[in-house]
This record gives C-alpha cells, structure tokens and sequence, in this order.
C-alpha cells in the first residue's frame, strides 16, 4: 500500500513508450513535435575580443543569444520541444559525456552551433558519440571593425566537408544577417534529421494487396528498406476481417454515436443512413486498433472489391485517420502510405492521396472516392463540407464526400520506385474552386508560371519514367524541404525543375 518509487514509475513509462515503437509517441499526432538540443562549441583557447558596436557586448555572445532566441521561438510555436544544453563542447570527454546525455534524455535531433570557430577535431567525435545526422549552424560576422570575430562559416564549412568525407550526414544552416532564413534553412534541417532517423525505425502495413490491376503501386519492401529504413509488414483479410468482425456491439455503437453526433448526411441518390454505420465504423475501429497494437506507422489498404461486396468501404474509416494525423493509403498503394507518412514526419501536417484525374498545362484536378482529411476539406457543415455517402461505382456506404478547400497554397508530390530505385515529383500551387463538382473527394490545384510547372509537357516525361496515378497533397509549401529530404536519402528528383 506504499507508492511506488520515482525511478520504479520512471521505468514503468520508459518500457510503455519504448513497447509502442519509436513512433507511438506521436502516431495519431497530426504534427510530431520532435525533441531538439542545441550545443555550443567553445574553445579552450580564448579568441580575440570583438565587441558587438550596436550592444557593446562579444560579437560571439550575442550570436549565442540569437540562436538560443530563435530555438526558443520554435518551441514556443509548438515545432519542438527544446531540450536544455548549458555546457560548451571543448573536447572529447566533454563531446561524449554530453551526447550520452542527450540520448538519456530522448533527444531526436541535435544542432551544434560554433560561434567562435571551433575544434575540428571533434567533428568525427560529436557525429560517431550521436549516431544519427546532426544539424550544423554557422552564425554571421560582424561587419563593421576589421577583427575576425568569430569565423563561425570557416569551422562549420570545415566541419561539414569533414563529415561528408567520412561519410556521415548533416545538414546545413547558414543564412548570413539574413535572420529568417537562417530559420526556415534550421526548420527544415530539424525537420530532415528528424524524418529520416524516424524512417529507419517505421513500420508500414499493408493489408491484403494492391487494387486488381494496378500494378504501378506495386511495393516493393527491400528498396524501401534500402533507402529509408523502413519495413513493410503484410496483413491478409482474413486476419483483418475476423479483427473488425469481433469487435464489441457497444463499442461499435458508441463509434456510431460519435460519427452522427458529427458529421451530417448526403441526402439523394447517393444518400447513407445510420443503420448501415456499424460496418463503417467497424473499419475505422479495426484498423485503429491494428495500427497501434502492432506498432504501424502507416496503413495501405486493399479496398475493394472485397470489402464493399462484403458490407461496405473504408474509406470513411480511412478519412478519420488522416485527420488524426495517421497515415493512410487506398487501393493497397504502399507507397503512397509511406509518401503521407515522409509528409507528416518532415512536420507537413494531414496529407491527401488523391487520383490524378486530368490536367491541363498549368492546372490538376484531384479526385478520390471519399477520403481526404477534414483539415484540408471545406467545413463540416457547408454544402461542400464533409457529409456521410455511398459510394458513386456501386452505391455501398462508406464514404465522406468532401470538396477541398479553395484558395489554400499546396504542395502535391508523389514517393515512387522504378528500376529498384525511388524517385520523386514535388510541385508547389494553390487550390481553386472546382470548375465542376464530383462525386467523392474533388479539388482544383493552379499552378503559377514561377513554379517551372508545364503539365502538358511534363505528365509523359514522368509516366515514361514510371509515376503513379496517384499522389499526395499537403497544404503548404515544403518543396525545398522535400528537395532535402530526397538529397539526404538519395532519392531521385525528376521534377519540376
């Protein structure tokens, strides 16, 4: 009748994180909000003074300040969490004494600042006692007295080609004076380092296999491991069937509550009604359930022709948890799954696969069955919003039909493999009103003349080198941070230029 001991209850939450997979912490978060420290280089031999002459304090103390400034302002928007470094790195013990720590701590990823250049010898040192890809951050000069006031680029240049050349990865940041783009540059290096140490510990389901036909979305599990690190695990239909067959009547119940309490329901011909929601809802609680008993990271699905014959489409299922941040895939398109699951890692937000429906040289209309995630659909309760429906081939229920919301920038891009290697497409625009509207999930993208889009030129180029019909959809602008990702892990970008 004693409480437990603090380290005893420590060690109780430790093994329950650790027993949900490296991603459970964040699984159905919409945005992983990643652990990030920053450490300082010092030197053990002093460097001359430089006076700041707008503050009169150390040129180097004040690009400490700065940097710690902008990473608190991160964590105050709710991009990370910062995790506290107090003790400058000078040598070896200190290096490794201090990433020993870190990783106690579970930190993601680890940023290292040198206002004042410093030793080059523990390039090798930080990288092999941290293990993963570091962030590198060079800082200004002054630009006014004649002194060198801290040769900041010179020790992070020295660093990073040291790296490179021991083949060890990092990212870069240096914006000069330019302060905000030393801040997106920091963004998305965070956001690099964290995606791709995360990959490596994925996992990707796939239940049953991909759609009758649809061959271009094949999966292929060992090219995927070979360039991410992530897994594929398989799971049949029976096994899935008999999971969704025994779930419990008042749990299922209780979900059907949930869904009338809020969403409403397509009137017509296509219109759905409360007694068929138990199949629906049965889809949505089985692969909830799926993912996170067995630790999966994203979800492809063969959804049809099996299951609507049987009672009906996941696709609402599917919708729910896209916009609980977990990604998923129709059609059994394994890398469409895992191209959400890149998006939400790199702290894109919700994603939407959609179909490529048709283009013209500078506009794509997208279009799926009835699964795009409420944040990027017009609002629950609008005439476009979100509504319970059947489905528009064979009238079974299980869809949301849904228009996607207009005047939203985008960025739609699409993960593939051909000829055992991954390649990528990343083009940036905005959303329209559609010129028409379409049963299911339909949006227009537009894009402008400074995007490099020309689909009329570009769509074969990129059919004859394999691409999918099918791609991702973001709200936002993360080309360049895509571009980084596909860098860092040998990815093949083929377009837009």
């Amino acid at each position: 009748f004693c409480r437990a001991p603090a380290w005893f209850q420590e060690a109780a939450m430790a093994a329950a994180d650790a027993a949900r997979g490296p991603c459970g912490v964040f699984r159905f978060e919409e945005r992983p909000k990643p652990k990030v420290a920053m450490v300082v280089l010092g030197r053990k031999r002093p460097w001359p003074t430089c006076p700041n002459p707008e503050t009169g304090h150390e040129w180097s103390d004040d690009m400490r300040e700065k940097t710690a400034k902008i990473m608190e302002s991160l964590a105050s928007a709710g991009t990370l969490q910062l995790i506290a470094s107090d003790d400058d790195l000078v040598d070896d013990p200190s290096v490794r004494k201090e990433m020993a720590r870190l990783h106690a701590e579970g930190v993601h990823v680890v940023v290292v600042t040198q206002p004042t250049i410093g030793d080059g010898r523990l390039s090798p040192v930080i990288s092999q006692a941290w293990g993963h890809r570091l962030v590198i951050w060079a800082t200004p000069e002054e630009q006014k007295g004649e002194m060198i006031s801290g040769n900041s680029l010179v020790g992070t240049h020295l660093y990073g080609a040291t790296l490179r050349q021991l083949g060890r990865p990092f990212e870069l940041v240096y914006g000069n004076l330019d302060w905000a783009l030393a801040q997106r540059q920091l963004e998305d290096g965070i956001a690099v380092a964290f995606a791709t140490r995360m990959l490596a510990q994925a996992k990707v389901c796939l239940i049953g296999y991909h759609a009758p036909g649809f061959q271009d979305l094949h999966a292929d599990p060992f090219v995927m491991s070979k360039t991410f690190g992530t897994i594929l695990q398989h799971v049949g239909f029976g096994e899935y069937g008999d999971r969704a067959d025994g779930l419990g009547e008042d749990r299922v119940k209780e979900d059907v509550a949930h869904v009338v309490g809020n969403f409403p329901f397509k009137e017509g011909p296509f219109g759905h009604s409360e007694e068929d929601l138990p199949f629906v809802c049965r889809h949505y609680l089985a692969m909830r359930d799926l993912c996170a008993e067995e630790n999966f990271d994203a979800v492809a699905i063969r959804c049809w022709p099996e299951l609507p014959t049987h009672a009906a489409w996941p696709y609402m299922g599917l919708a729910r948890l896209a916009s609980e941040g977990f990604p998923v895939a129709c059609e059994g398109d394994v890398d469409g799954a895992l191209g959400c699951l890149i998006g939400k890692l790199l702290g894109c937000g919700t994603i939407y696969l959609s179909d490529w429906l048709e283009h013209d040289a500078d506009t794509l209309t997208l279009w799926h069955g009835g699964m795009a995630p409420f944040q990027l659909c017009e609002q629950v309760g609008t005439p476009l919003g979100p509504c319970i429906s059947r489905h528009f081939n064979n009238k079974k229920p299980g869809c949301l039909d849904a228009t996607i919301r207009s005047d939203m920038n985008v960025t739609v891009f699409r993960f593939f493999v051909c000829d055992s290697k991954y390649h990528l497409i990343a083009m940036e625009g905005r959303t329209e009103k559609p010129t028409r509207h379409i049963l299911g999930n339909n949006g227009l993208v537009r894009f402008p003349p400074s995007s490099g889009v020309n689909l009329v030129e570009q769509f074969e180029e990129w059919v004859q080198k394999g691409f999918p019909h099918h791609v991702c959809v973001v709200e936002g602008h993360f080309k360049k941070r895509f571009l980084a990702f596909a860098r860092a892990t040998g990815v093949n970008f083929i377009g837009p230029k």
